[in-house]
């Protein structure tokens, strides 16, 4: 953050034209450059979507008794399986605040190309893994990377879009997750390994070429004193605009930059000391939450083991492709109406409908456990339910908390916040995985959906009651709109 901020830099830099500039322009297309920069940012969010489940295919391969697929020679215990699926989360949970604290010394850019060359090796090593520690140690590299890729490149996305497409272009961070899944889902059950893993690492090797060429998001460059470099930013991204509409741009980045010179470096207290910070630190922690208790992610590096376990009629491989093409739809879905719509609405849906598909998902484990004469007759339920799931919850929990987060906070107080938002997300979520083998075996995969049932209704009426709606908002409006919430009075 900039330690000096002169109040006549705009003078400095446009003598004679800047501050007569016209504040209310016309929102304008994307420029191709700008869709190029947003293309290669997203790439390393294809792996790390495919990390997400590469358990789903390796663990059949991993439970097999052939040593021809298996490359541990013996069957995975239940424990094993635990530890792979929980552990790495776990001890990847000071990722997100020290990728974020890199992000604000070496920029953004960098840092994420740091990334995406760490994302490249430890790939490489878990294809050539040959034990459980040693798979384990390399998927928690993965989960390391992964952890700082959500807070790291969900703040490059906020710098560089504008208020009109920020809230849709942040979607398709989760969107390129779920195609990382679908292209793990695909290619797992037809390769090995070593080939599946070095597979995953395709899309990094366009980011890691291409992604030179990519700007430093213009509000650091600022923030570090860098104006030419942040003028040359906005020019290569906003090509389309006139000198004018750029200066506007560059009058935003210096009013919301003002702000931090008006604030010492805050610390983890500061980030409670109003109520507009500590409720949107609520709304980013519930969003979080309930992103992770509904299931989804869950379930979601499971699904193919969970669906084999049962024998039915359609292979659980069939399945978490089925899921993943089903989460791209309503990805995409979300991308295009989430701007007509708004944040809220979208998250009262998704909570209510995922509710009700594990309400019937558990309802029909219950019979499979008991041996209902209802079992023959629902035998098709679970797929239909277990995609509607994943439809209703891919437009609202699993699309929106991520992009989210980066727009609850003041500019000064982003990086932390976001950081620690994001770290106990990953405490949520790696805490949870590691639970759900060892409880699903001790009571029922029914008990477990039931929960996440609950989950999702209690879910959906606190979004109801707490969440604002931020679609179009600036920073400040929406900080406004947090100190004057009728909830944040109590908070």
């Amino acid at each position: 953050m900039p330690e000096d901020i002169p109040s006549n830099s705009l003078q400095n830099t446009f003598p004679d034209k800047v501050l007569s500039a016209n504040r209310t322009t016309k929102t304008k297309k994307d420029t191709k450059f700008f869709f190029f920069v947003i293309v290669l940012a997203l790439l390393p969010c294809i792996t790390g979507g495919g990390r997400m489940v590469w358990t789903s295919s390796a663990l059949i391969k991993l439970s097999s008794t052939d040593s021809n697929i298996n490359p541990l020679g013996r069957p995975i215990t239940t424990a094993e399986t635990s530890l792979m699926v929980g552990l790495p989360g776990i001890i990847a949970l000071p990722a997100a605040i020290l990728f974020a604290k890199l992000a604000d010394v070496i920029g953004r850019k960098r840092c994420m190309q740091v990334i995406g060359f760490g994302m490249l090796f430890s790939l490489i090593g878990l294809a050539f893994s040959n034990s459980v520690p040693l798979m384990i140690t390399f998927l928690t590299c993965m989960s390391y990377l992964f952890s700082a890729t959500s807070c790291v490149f969900s703040i490059y996305f906020t710098e560089i879009c504008e208020d009109h497409n920020r809230a849709k272009f942040g979607s398709l961070l989760s969107t390129c997750l779920i195609l990382g899944q679908l292209y793990s889902n695909a290619i797992g059950p037809f390769l090995g390994i070593r080939y599946y893993s070095l597979l995953l690492a395709a899309p990094l090797s366009p980011f890691l070429i291409f992604f030179f060429f990519a700007p430093e998001t213009p509000m650091y460059l600022f923030a570090k004193g860098k104006k030419d470099e942040c003028l040359q930013a906005l020019r290569k991204l906003r090509s389309n605009k006139s000198e004018s509409e750029l200066l506007n741009d560059f009058n935003k980045i210096i009013g919301n930059l003002t702000l931090v010179e008006k604030h010492e470096k805050k610390n983890i207290s500061q980030l409670f000391s109003t109520k507009e910070s500590r409720f949107g630190f609520l709304l980013g922690v519930l969003a979080m939450l309930f992103q992770t208790i509904s299931g989804g992610p869950i379930l979601i590096p499971l699904i193919a083991p969970i669906f084999n376990q049962y024998n039915l009629i359609i292979s659980g491989e069939t399945v978490a492709v089925s899921i993943s093409i089903v989460k791209v739809m309503s990805l995409f879905l979300t991308f295009m109406i989430i701007e007509r719509i708004g944040r809220r609405p979208l998250l009262i849906v998704s909570s209510a409908g995922s509710g009700i598909s594990m309400l019937l998902l558990g309802t029909f484990f219950y019979f499979l456990i008991i041996d209902s004469p209802l079992f023959d007759q629902v035998q098709w339920l679970p797929f239909p339910v277990i995609l509607f799931y994943y439809l209703v919850y891919g437009i609202g929990l699993c699309s929106i908390p991520t992009p989210m987060i980066s727009v609850l906070f003041t500019i000064e107080m982003r990086s932390m916040s976001s950081s620690l938002v994001f770290t106990i997300e990953h405490v949520l979520v790696a805490s949870c995985q590691l639970v759900y083998p060892l409880l699903a075996e001790s009571v029922g995969s029914h008990w477990c959906m039931w929960i996440f049932a609950i989950n999702c209704f209690i879910a959906s009426l606190i979004l109801y009651w707490l969440m604002p709606e931020t679609r179009g908002k600036s920073i400040d409006e929406i900080q406004h709109i947090f100190k004057n919430h009728r909830y944040s009075k109590t908070i």
